[in-house]
């Protein structure tokens, strides 16, 4: 699962089909940043790699960066598969897989280079919609308690409907802040 504007490191597979080789059925990792091929300094974005953090995660935010998800296909179809839901399909049968018993994992070194600068993708009616969708499935199929979506509603409608060059602005403040911690 990648984008095509997105760069698998050259031993993604190597380390990642192991994991699914020893039982795992869902391996992301994580995605460092860049704005153009020769931006080498970008935030890696890193997701928890326990299983228990990443189903607590889940209730909250996409534990997996969606670039660098490999996964069993048994699994995948054991769900049911993708199902539409305009620009949340991987976030959804992510949930549902997880929700199904399906094992999972992060790898922490980024294995995939991953393009920013759709900021005004991450925002809007569109993907409001979308996102009250996503919630309102997860609500119905008890992998979100009834606190956990009125949070969650509270707190992504605020994000999503703020103007693009405000989200740009604070998603650029907050990677800033990331590289100075990690130097």
């Amino acid at each position: 699962r990648q984008d095509a504007d997105d760069i698998s490191t050259p031993e993604r597979f190597a380390t990642q089909l192991p994991l699914i080789a020893a039982g795992h059925d869902l391996v992301g990792s994580a995605i460092q940043e860049f704005d153009d091929e020769a931006d080498t300094d970008g935030v890696i974005r890193r997701q928890p790699s326990d299983p228990g953090q990443i189903r607590r995660a889940l209730a909250l935010r996409d534990p997996f960066n969606h670039p660098s998800v490999v996964y069993r296909a048994a699994a995948v179809r054991a769900v049911g598969g993708y199902q539409t839901l305009d620009l949340m399909e991987d976030y959804w049968l992510f949930a549902r897989m997880i929700h199904d018993g399906a094992r999972a994992t992060n790898v922490p070194q980024a294995l995939v280079r991953y393009r920013v600068g759709a900021y005004a993708r991450r925002g809007g009616m569109r993907l409001l919609r979308s996102e009250l969708d996503l919630q309102s499935r997860m609500r119905r199929a008890g992998i979100i308690t009834a606190s956990q979506y009125a949070r969650n509603l509270a707190v992504r409608a605020s994000y999503r409907l703020v103007p693009t060059a405000v989200r740009q602005a604070a998603y650029r403040a907050a990677q800033r802040a990331l590289l100075r911690r990690t130097r």
